[in-house]
């Protein structure tokens, strides 16, 4: 959703320019080309680094298999004949004549209310080889939807009959079902994720298949799970942990003015994870100050169990960006990525909404560094790039790979706007492989092959190394803060501020605040009113809202050049004192962390303090 206008076609057909300035401008973004380096076109991929098919198609999903064969999931026949769209490319990025006719096969038409369209967005490869893809039934042009849909083809592309009818399934077809991702658990069973209407409005709807595709009963109710995560939500990723629990990533857009981030757990049975995050599911708002649009768009589970996401926000500022959130394995923030957990990389500059698609990521790939890989779109105003970003395993841009910037901007000849939909690692170059489609000037556009040199593991050659003479290792960060109850006075504390001590065992850099979440400050009713805008019946409508965020109350900072103490007293904010003092009680966190110039340790205190009238 844009200002309350949810974008199901956000990885639809784009404006194409056709001007030099803009190919020149294209150019320039992409940053110098560094050969062999990571980030840089394989050219021994389709001859020049990428590959295309036929015009009028997109590519919107893709995976791997063990031999290096790329299989990508989409669309043929844009806005007219929408079919799904199943293709394969060799390890060497030619169409694989072995699959359906010449690398391409064409999904059968799938009959509903309003006609027998169809579109794929996810695919997975089992471990038999069979593939699933997984889109959603349409409309003929594609735009009405009308059902969850799952098909299953043999690994020479035919259509597999021992799933369900004829290898095809349609999940809630009468509540005009959405889906958008898919996994394959290791037991064989499949879940896949979207949407399902209830009262006219979407909600998140995640299914399980049996390996012949009927609805497993011990799966939520019936084998769908539909969640109450907030009105126009979507599960547009999902990845199933080694315990069986099953993250989806999407968004939620409950008051039809901003859309949120969404982040969840579910329990094998379909429930959701009350131990994960706050009661199963985290939403929140990412864009920066003013923004009122973000999205997860995909998700993986790291090998520690550590989670992070990946999608894209819409600023005020004729900006978007890709973001990038990496949570514990409970579901809170994690403080080691980026700031808080959230690190940002720029994706369209003199962008409007105007335009429709948000650039940024919306596929990403785990590399074996530890390294996050992001592909989307970048967007400089109407020209267009399908991109890569790298977030470093602490969030940083990794700069080995392609620009200085940490980035790889897709550009070839006449081909002057593109867009990547999916990323996957190979199995046999630990290249990176992107999909996505991409159109000559005033011209169709085709479905999208790209190789990127990756990042190699190296292999270590056994040297003889003297002994190293031991070293005293350095003591431990300790973190100690004294001084303070749990309970006080707001009065008491407004006129004499909160004291408490802080301290190390060893020189330190201390910092100390009080933190409200969001809802806290709309109990106290702490906002700012913004103009938020979105468009109904083709109008754009405006009006004023207040919105909430979560609030740094008096941070502190000090520092300690050896072990010892110090002493810190946190007054109250004159709007805060006095909204406190309406409340018979109110409860904050208090948050010191301490880090240390030695040994570049980091610890964190929390406590929860109460404050009663």
């Amino acid at each position: 959703m844009i200002n309350g206008v949810h974008d199901l076609g956000w990885r639809a057909a784009r404006t194409v320019i056709s001007t030099a300035a803009a190919i020149a401008a294209l150019g320039a973004l992409s940053g110098p080309a560094l050969a062999a380096a990571p980030g840089a076109l394989d050219p021994s991929f389709a001859g020049t680094g990428s590959g295309r098919i036929a015009a009028n198609t997109k590519l919107l999903g893709d995976a791997v298999q063990s031999n290096g064969a790329v299989i990508a999931v989409g669309e043929s026949g844009i806005g007219t004949s929408a079919d799904l769209l199943l293709t394969r490319f060799t390890a060497a990025g030619a169409p694989d004549p072995s699959f359906g006719a010449g690398g391409t096969v064409q999904g059968p038409a799938v009959p509903t209310s309003r006609d027998s369209g169809s579109l794929g967005r996810a695919v997975a490869v089992q471990r038999d080889g069979k593939i699933v893809a997984v889109g959603t039934a349409t409309s003929a042009d594609g735009a009405a939807r009308d059902g969850l849909l799952a098909e299953r083809y043999l690994s020479n592309g035919s259509l597999d009959p021992g799933f369900g009818s004829g290898g095809v399934v349609n999940i809630g077809a009468a509540a005009h079902g959405d889906g958008y991702a898919v996994a394959v658990q290791p037991d064989g069973k499949i879940v896949v994720g979207g949407s399902e209407d209830a009262g006219g409005v979407p909600y998140t709807a995640l299914a399980r298949l049996n390996a012949d595709g009927s609805l497993d009963a011990s799966f939520g109710s019936g084998g769908v799970s539909v969640l109450n995560l907030g009105a126009y939500s979507y599960a547009l990723a999902v990845a199933v942990q080694p315990d069986g629990k099953i993250v989806l990533a999407g968004s939620q857009s409950p008051g039809l003015q901003s859309t949120n981030a969404l982040l969840a757990r579910l329990d094998a049975n379909g429930a959701l994870d009350g131990s994960f995050a706050s009661g199963g599911a985290y939403a929140q708002q990412l864009a920066p100050t003013g923004g009122a649009f973000s999205s997860f768009n995909a998700v993986a589970v790291r090998p520690d169990g550590r989670i992070i996401a990946a999608g894209h926000v819409a600023a005020a500022n004729m900006e978007a960006y890709t973001v990038a959130a990496q949570f514990s394995a409970a579901g809170t923030a994690d403080p080691s990525f980026g700031t808080g957990g959230v690190a940002y990389a720029l994706a369209a500059v003199h962008w409007t909404e105007a335009q429709g698609v948000v650039p940024g990521a919306v596929a990403m790939t785990l590399t074996p560094n530890g390294d996050a890989v992001t592909a989307g779109q970048f967007a400089n105003s109407v020209i267009t790039a399908g991109a890569l970003w790298t977030f470093g395993p602490t969030g940083v841009p990794d700069t080995t790979f392609g620009s200085a910037t940490g980035g790889a901007l897709f550009s070839a000849g006449q081909y002057v706007n593109s867009e990547f939909a999916g990323v996957s690692l190979s199995p046999l170059t630990e290249n990176l492989l992107a999909v996505g489609d991409t159109a000559p000037p005033a011209g169709a556009t085709s479905g999208l092959v790209v190789s990127y040199v990756g990042f190699p593991v190296p292999t270590p050659t056994p040297t003889p190394t003297p002994t190293p003479t031991p070293t005293p290792r350095p003591p431990s960060l300790k973190l100690t803060v004294a001084g303070l109850g749990a309970r006080h006075s707001t009065p008491a504390v407004r006129r004499r501020g909160l004291r408490l001590a802080a301290g190390c065992n060893q020189a330190c850099a201390l910092n100390v605040a009080l933190l409200a979440g969001a809802g806290t400050a709309r109990r106290l009713g702490i906002g700012r009113t913004v103009r938020s805008c979105r468009r109904l019946h083709g109008k754009r409508v405006c009006m004023r809202v207040k919105r909430y965020r979560a609030l740094t109350v008096s941070p502190l900072g000090g520092k300690l050049g050896a072990a010892g103490n110090r002493m810190f007293v946190l007054h109250l904010p004159g709007a805060l004192a006095r909204a406190m003092a309406k409340q018979r009680q109110v409860k904050l966190t208090l948050q010191v962390s301490a880090s240390s110039p030695i040994t570049h340790q980091r610890t964190t205190y929390r406590r929860t303090i109460t404050f009663k009238k």
